[in-house]
């Protein structure tokens, strides 16, 4: 077993065919290294050398795949069949005959995909989408379509029943199988993201029961709201979800996630604009606001817990009014260039239920350390605080004298002047920054 570990994905392969023990072992293998890593397919198709093969018949796969065996999905430098991705999560397979008996012996175990290509022939499309559908369809639980002019989607015959997630980027069809819509294709999806599409289809328009999550990027018709209908009236059939992430979409949006989605607990926002109509949003418990530039005046949440905000300089005091607004705030996550002490004060100090603080400093100054302890200490519930970035004004931390120091010293020294003031608490640097702990 412990040879079978070091094997690369061909190396299993080549064994799992040789008998059916070695094809319980092998799976083993797979399944621990392998599983739950995406399996990619990514790249432009080059024209098949046989167009009598732009049909696909599911019992002449393995015929198929010899034939075209040498054209890849993503080429490598070094010609080899599949790679591990840079990414540790992900590994591109680049051969038809590779993606074959990849699926056909270790797909039971197979939980993540991403189609990812750009052709325009049917012939690869017709193939992969077969190949999910006879190796793939109960064990994926996240599936991606992006950037694909193909029409994979219109080929996959069975339900992929135990899918929760599904992605859809670049081009959505405007043709999709309409007697097999969405809720059918992934009966149980609970998250869905729509990315950067040149045209939202009606195959969103249906009631998906499962549904609690959904992620809108506009890019395309950001300006076009009209375009938008067949996501508007997906969002009036589904009152059950319970998260939205918009982004580049128009804030006219919000006013229907208000009306219809009596559900929503968790709000993500990253436009621009200013809402017209005052909008109290009575359910919504978290809310990420990515776009410093966007409008608030209008917009009030009374059961707001965990805000993740960004304010850059020149619109602070919107955010410190905002914020003071809602003194039941648990959790902030703020981002933030040049704020001062002062500020920082103004917009924290009525916040008596703060349990977790997190600060990205990405300007040239920060705040005080001496502010920064005050509020610790002046907050008896906050238990976490993470510092990332941070620079300190202070003269006795940083001698002002010394031309250049570096941000290990700098939050090293950070470091033990906070554990010096704040004895009740645990200050441990780390690669991504400070975390700050009460001792209990």
């Amino acid at each position: 077993m412990l040879v079978l570990e070091e094997l690369d994905l061909g190396g299993l392969l080549s064994l799992s065919q040789i008998n059916q023990e070695f094809l319980r072992l092998t799976t083993d293998v797979f399944k621990r290294r392998f599983s739950t890593k995406s399996i990619t397919i990514d790249g432009d198709f080059p024209k098949p050398v046989n167009e009598t093969f732009d049909f696909v018949d599911i019992q002449n796969l393995e015929i198929l795949s010899n034939a075209l065996k040498r054209l890849t999905f993503w080429k490598e430098a070094e010609d080899k069949p599949f790679t591990h991705s840079i990414h540790p999560s992900e590994i591109k397979i680049n051969d038809y005959e590779m993606l074959l008996k990849t699926f056909k012996y270790f797909g039971h175990t197979i939980t993540k995909l991403r189609v990812n290509y750009c052709i325009g022939k049917h012939l690869q499309a017709k193939l992969i989408g077969k190949l999910i559908s006879k190796y793939l369809s109960e064990s994926l639980t996240e599936v991606e379509f992006l950037n694909s002019k193909a029409k994979t989607i219109e080929y996959i015959t069975k339900p992929l029943i135990n899918v929760i997630s599904v992605s859809f980027g670049g081009s959505i069809h405007k043709t999709v199988n309409e007697d097999f819509p969405i809720n059918q294709l992934f009966p149980a999806v609970r998250r869905l993201y729509i990315s950067k599409l040149k045209s939202i289809s009606i195959y969103f328009d249906c009631l998906m029961p499962n549904l609690e999550h959904v992620y809108l990027d506009g890019e395309n018709y950001r300006y076009e709201y009209h375009k938008f209908e067949p996501f508007i009236k997906m969002i009036t059939k589904n009152p059950q979800i319970q998260s939205i992430g918009l982004f580049r979409t128009s804030l006219d949006f919000l006013d229907i996630l208000n009306i219809w989605l009596p559900k929503l607990e968790k709000l993500s926002i990253n436009t621009f604009g200013a809402g017209n109509v005052k909008l109290i949003f009575k359910n919504v418990k978290e809310l990420k606001l990515e776009n410093p530039m966007i409008s608030i005046a209008n917009l009030q949440f009374p059961k707001l817990e965990m805000l993740n905000i960004n304010i850059q300089s020149g619109n602070i005091d919107k955010w410190i009014d905002f914020i003071k607004k809602n003194k039941q705030l648990k959790q902030l996550y703020l981002q933030h260039s040049n704020l001062t002490d002062k500020q920082f004060e103004q917009m924290i100090i009525d916040l008596e239920n703060l349990k977790e603080m997190s600060i990205m400093t990405v300007g040239t100054e920060s705040i005080s350390t001496e502010m920064l302890v005050k509020i610790i200490k002046n907050h008896e519930k906050l238990e976490k605080v993470h510092l990332n970035s941070y620079k300190p004004l202070n003269e006795e931390i940083i001698n002002e004298s010394i031309d250049e120091i570096s941000t290990e010293i700098s939050m090293e020294t950070i470091q033990g002047t906070l554990q010096k003031q704040l004895a009740t608490w645990n200050v441990d640097l780390t690669a991504r920054g400070i975390f700050i702990h009460r001792r209990h």
